[in-house]
């Protein structure tokens, strides 16, 4: 008796409620995340920041490079990664070493990494 009137209903908001579901999701994991890194003791933070905007990047810049498709795009791309990385790594180095310990320096570096690769 409640199948057909919830059916309608169930329907409907599938698309908005899975969508809500994931985000909310998908933002906890985000938050152990961040907890996580804030924990760390510094030195770790700093090669995390390092390590995240490194390892990933050389690797995809080697296939870019290798790669026989479109090459100017995927070097032009790659190019502009590096050349704002090594701008945020100057920043980070000229604040570790004139401001001291700032807190929360790491945690932004490395949101700014990770933002340098989102259109990546």
């Amino acid at each position: 008796y409640v199948v057909p009137i919830v059916a309608p209903i169930a329907k409907a908001a599938e698309g908005w409620l899975t969508t809500l579901a994931l985000t909310l999701i998908n933002a906890s994991h985000l938050w152990f995340v961040v907890f996580f890194f804030m924990a760390l003791p510094t030195v770790l933070k700093r090669f995390a920041v390092i390590a995240t905007g490194t390892v990933y990047p050389v690797l995809a810049t080697i296939v870019a490079i290798s790669a026989d498709t479109d090459v100017g795009l995927a070097d032009d791309k790659w190019l502009t990664y590096w050349s704002a990385f090594s701008l945020l790594y100057l920043g980070m180095i000229s604040a570790e070493r004139f401001v001291g310990k700032v807190p929360g320096l790491y945690t932004l570096c490395l949101a700014v990494t990770l933002y340098l690769m989102l259109p990546i």
